[in-house]
């Protein structure tokens, strides 16, 4: 008896159990069915919020500058008009300028107004990259074929011409005459290109043999020709020819180059002294002896003496002690 009483017991347990269960869920169901129905709620923005504009700039300033928005929030001040703008989505700000002193602040399609950044907010302006110019061209220059030393010859033989890439500002030795010579100004190694640095041109002087003492003319004797390399002055003399009227005006040392400033026009006829007169015309020539009676350079006209006729006669100075006399 007991055993039947407790299994009945336990099926009206479970019949109890079962109507309360039933009753339940019938409930449930029926509160699930009144309920309305609403699809993608999560993805639609909720309708009526507005955006003020100071709230928005703080943010924006504090994700766009050095300075925290604690900061931001205790000192930004806008005007009353500024203070009242609002926007039905987020507005979009953005620095107007490259110098970061305007912001454009937009509610797009409805408004849209320029604000002065604080000068107390602290950014960062981003100054435009510079663009770097093609520094490299391609250039034929003089390659060593072997070492050279300091103040060493470098001769045709030792260069050898190729197309390099270089930088535009290489300063590359880009002419070369065999006939000039040159050195090294420094050591410089094979495969290394010659650049106008790298050597010195040699050129030719003409330079004193001995000491020269002033008013002294320029005779093969005293004068030559050399190669210099360094401290030529612009107005050296570079022939040996050519100074037959001329005459120092200073004294000049052994191994001085000779300047054009050294020298002046020699007096070629003196005052008294006897001359040779040549006197020309179309069809004739005369060689005869005279006096001078002043003193003479070359190409300058003077009053002379012919001793055979004893007259006084004007001629052009074209030599030591010659005097020409043109009669046409």
């Amino acid at each position: 008896m007991p055993s039947i009483y407790r299994c009945l017991s336990f099926g009206k347990c479970i019949v109890s159990t079962g109507l309360i269960l039933f009753t339940s869920l019938h409930i449930e169901a029926a509160a699930i069915d009144d309920s309305p129905v609403h699809t993608a709620s999560a993805d639609v923005d909720p309708v009526g919020i507005e955006y003020q504009l100071k709230d928005e700039l703080i943010t924006w300033l504090s994700s766009n500058s050095q300075t925290a928005k604690s900061e931001i929030e205790k000192r930004l001040k806008l005007n009353r008009n500024l203070e009242k703008k609002i926007c039905s989505e987020r507005i979009k700000f953005l620095y107007a300028t490259s110098t970061k002193r305007m912001i454009k602040a937009e509610c797009t399609n409805i408004w849209r107004r320029y604000i002065k950044r604080p000068s107390w907010v602290n950014v960062k302006i981003s100054l435009p990259k510079e663009v770097k110019a093609e520094t490299k061209k391609i250039v034929e220059a003089f390659i060593l074929r072997r070492d050279v030393k300091k103040d060493e010859a470098i001769t045709s033989y030792d260069l050898i011409r190729k197309t390099i890439s270089v930088e535009l500002d290489a300063g590359l030795l880009k002419e070369y005459d065999e006939v000039i010579p040159m050195i090294a100004t420094r050591k410089l190694h094979s495969g290394e290109p010659l650049s106008v640095k790298d050597v010195l041109i040699g050129e030719v002087v003409l330079i004193a043999k001995t000491t020269i003492p002033s008013g002294s003319s320029l005779t093969n004797d005293v004068i030559s020709l050399d190669t210099r390399y360094s401290n030529i002055p612009e107005d050296a003399l570079t022939k040996a020819e050519g100074w037959d009227f001329m005459e120092l005006n200073r004294n000049i040392i052994a191994g001085e180059i000779l300047r054009q400033r050294h020298l002046r026009k020699a007096k070629l006829v003196r005052r008294n002294d006897p001359i040779t007169i040549t006197i020309k015309n179309s069809s004739l020539e005369i060689v005869t002896s005279g006096t001078s009676l002043q003193d003479g350079y070359y190409g300058q006209r003077i009053k002379v003496i012919n001793l055979e006729s004893g007259r006084s006669i004007l001629g052009k100075v074209i030599g030591r002690g010659e005097v020409e006399v043109n009669t046409k």
